[in-house]
Formats: C-alpha cells, structure tokens, sequence
C-alpha cells in the first residue's frame, strides 16, 4: 500500500526561484532534458522503464529518475524527475518521503520529432 501527496508548482520551466539548491536541481533537470534529445528514437526506445540515480549541487544530494514510458503508435514519453529531500515547504508527502519534487518530459515520435509533454501525461510523475 502506498500513500503521497503532491501539491503546488511541480514544473521546472514554470518555477522561478532564486533559492538553492532548488534553482540548482531544475536547471539539471532541464539540461538532462536537453541531452537526452539529443539521442534518437531507437536510444530511447531501448532506455529502461525507470532510470534512478544521484547527483549533488552545491553539495545537496537529490534523486534524479528518468522514465520511459511506451506510447500507443510508436510514441515515447521520457520524463525527467528530480526529488530533493527537505521540510521547507515540501510539494510532495509520501509514508517515506518528504521534499520537492519536479518533473519535465516530451514526447518523441518514431520520426525523430520532440513536442513538450502535455501536463496530463506527466502528472503521474509528480
């Protein structure tokens, strides 16, 4: 059985803050967006499901997950999230889990083309 709630701004491109490490952790999430269509729609068709791991910024350790999930007609959604553990004002609350999570994606077709992620499909992430 699991429990959480995520409430307030969970995207990076929407979030203007000038508070650390928070600044620092979407920024990567947004240059790990970047690198990542870079890559073709076969590269990222042969990610795993689930993608976790660690970095620091400005000595703050944070999770940093990319997803891939399979789309109907060849379409790949990858979502780039990040959760920092913290109790200052927290979005996101879980049995485990207490901090701030946020979370980027987009879609690549089998063409190669990337269009943003719509919300809806991301709302899992968060």
């Amino acid at each position: 059985m699991s429990f959480r709630i995520s409430f307030g701004i969970a995207s990076c491109r929407n979030h203007q803050t000038a508070k650390e490490p928070i600044r620092s952790i979407c920024a990567r999430v947004l240059e790990r967006l970047e690198e990542l269509k870079l890559l073709r729609h076969e590269q990222l068709n042969a990610f795993a499901d689930e993608d976790l791991g660690t970095e620091r910024v400005r000595g703050e350790g944070f999770l940093l997950t990319i997803y891939r999930q399979k789309l109907e007609g060849g379409k790949i959604l990858i979502v780039v999230q990040s959760f920092y553990p913290t109790l200052w004002f927290p979005n996101f609350i879980s049995f485990d889990l207490i901090g701030k999570v946020y979370a980027e994606g987009f879609v690549v077709e089998p063409t190669g083309a990337f269009t943003e992620a719509p919300r809806r499909l991301i709302l899992r992430y968060c």
